[in-house]
């Protein structure tokens, strides 16, 4: 018995998947993900209450393991380095960095797609712009907290740009090009900062 209601778990979780992938959590329907998981509407809704709900049981762990991937980072790195090294980012730990997105894509990538991509309407609408600001968090604390006031649109302009760059990492790479790719961006973004984002004072001279 336990195992058959497993199975018409699975089946409405898959077919709701194809559903909000295809139109989102805004135009998706109930009744087709009915019919597509062969599961009765009224059964449907005692597996899951609401659309909400169905989309929080799709997104919700990959939403809690991208924040906390998010704060491991912070942790490792950025929290507490106001004056970035000689050099940027040691090699070391931007390869620990480059595992632990890797692992988050290679767990929860369908869930993550479907929260960039998919999301508007539902509780997690604008997960892109709040991921952003969360890097732009991790940078004004951490590596870059010895910016001016003025330097602030630069600032969330590196925040945007780095996030899009994971997302495009995550959502477009093979997985076995992830972990390269990766590593590539932080080096890109954080390497030689000294030589590059901080000649901004002699730039202003």
């Amino acid at each position: 018995m336990q195992y058959q209601k497993e199975e018409v778990r699975n089946r409405i979780l898959c077919a709701a998947y194809g559903e909000f992938l295809k139109y989102g959590f805004y135009r998706a329907s109930m009744l087709q993900i009915s019919g597509k998981a062969r599961v009765p509407i009224g059964n449907l809704y005692r597996y899951f209450k609401s659309k909400e709900a169905l989309y929080e049981a799709i997104v919700g762990r990959a939403y809690e393991e991208t924040v906390n991937a998010g704060k491991r980072i912070f942790e490792k790195w950025f929290k507490g380095a106001s004056v970035p090294p000689e050099g940027g980012i040691p090699i070391e730990l931007t390869h620990e960095i480059a595992t632990e997105l890797t692992r988050l894509a290679a767990e929860h990538r369908d869930g993550i797609t479907l929260l960039i991509e998919k999301s508007d309407g539902s509780p997690y609408a604008g997960f892109v712009a709040k991921t952003a600001d969360a890097v732009y968090g991790m940078l004004k604390e951490g590596v870059m907290s010895g910016f001016a006031d003025g330097d602030d649109v630069f600032l969330r302009i590196i925040a945007r740009s780095v996030t899009e760059g994971m997302i495009a990492v995550m959502t477009k790479c093979e997985p076995e090009e992830q972990f390269a790719q990766y590593t590539k961006l932080l080096v890109f973004y954080f390497g030689n900062m000294q030589g590059r984002i901080y000649l901004k004072e002699t730039v202003r001279k």
